[in-house]
């Protein structure tokens, strides 16, 4: 569930916003479920589609993800100036991995070891709610 903090139209309730957007990451990981994380973004953030197809395509065949665990750190916050009006902002964040093992259907397994990803992230505040409208992998 979307915590408290996550609710805000603020720099606060988007960090708290982001940080829930990656622990749904690694819930979806772990289970195949990726109903609540498909929820989050829009139909422009192409890394959140594929994230979601991805894990869905991998545990609709029987495969599945063990370990893995993202944890994002934000570096930078920046308001945007949307013709629009409405609230948004720029967030950057490292993204930290530790190893994971991905078994598909077959029993075959594709070790990936612990890294470092950097993602830019723009946030939309729409209709009461934050979403997620472009992650992009710098």
């Amino acid at each position: 569930m979307l915590p408290e903090a996550a609710r805000e139209a603020s720099e606060a309730g988007a960090r708290a916003f982001v940080e829930y957007y990656w622990e749904l990451v690694n819930y979806a990981q772990a289970t195949g479920d990726v109903k609540a994380l498909r929820q989050l973004s829009a139909s422009t953030c192409d890394v959140c589609l594929a994230f979601v197809k991805e894990i869905r395509s991998l545990y609709s065949q029987g495969g599945r993800i063990l370990g893995g665990i993202n944890t994002s750190r934000i570096t930078e916050v920046v308001d945007l100036d949307l013709k629009s009006g409405d609230y948004g902002l720029r967030i950057e964040q490292d993204v930290s991995y530790n190893a994971q093992t991905i078994i598909d259907s077959t029993g075959k397994r594709d070790v990936r070891g612990e890294g470092t990803d950097r993602f830019t992230a723009y946030l939309l505040w729409t209709e009461q709610r934050w979403r997620l409208d472009v992650m992009e992998l710098r």
